[in-house]
């Protein structure tokens, strides 16, 4: 049997993929369920990696994979993860270039510049963090690493900036 460690996984989605006729012969080990990847506002990747790494090395069978169900911190933990017991896997920079989504845009303006528009990166935390924008209206401000959007706004002008900054850091 092959054993799958799946981290982030609610029980529902783990009972629909233990279904499936090619499931058989795989063993799917739920490793930290959703609530406690997603806890809050704060997420303690540090414990939760030191966790799951001690899980992994203490479990007495074959490590064949280990995979995620959620986005972050799953996803940045599961290269580190799987690098100690030699398991296939993108780099742990490849992952944090795909999910910063500034640095994804310096990426992606090196390898298709023709398909990337113009962006640029602000630090809201800063006075007048305007004076650091170099695109022209309308635009979207986004944090680094968000999910579904969230805390994105829309800019078309001046007035719309301000409340979205006090939003972002909640002023």
């Amino acid at each position: 049997m092959k054993n799958i460690f799946v981290f982030g996984a609610d029980e529902f989605n783990l009972a629909q993929v233990r279904s499936l006729d090619r499931a058989q012969g795989y063993g799917f080990h739920a490793r930290f369920n959703h609530r406690e990847v997603k806890a809050g506002p704060e997420f303690p990747v540090e414990a939760l990696y030191e966790g799951a790494l001690e899980q992994l090395k203490n479990f007495t069978g074959p490590v064949d994979a280990i995979v995620g169900y959620w986005d972050f911190p799953v996803s940045t933990m599961l290269p580190l993860l799987r690098q100690p017991f030699g398991l296939p896997s993108p780099s742990f920079e490849a992952v944090l270039k795909c999910e910063h989504k500034y640095w994804s845009r310096l990426e992606q303006r090196r390898i298709i510049p023709e398909y990337i528009p113009n962006f640029c990166a602000v630090d809201p935390f800063v006075n007048n963090p305007e004076q650091q924008i170099t695109v022209d209206y309308p635009f979207w401000i986004k944090p680094v690493k968000a999910a579904s959007s969230h805390l994105g706004f829309k800019v078309r002008n001046d007035a719309e900036l301000e409340p979205a900054i006090k939003v972002l850091t909640d002023r």
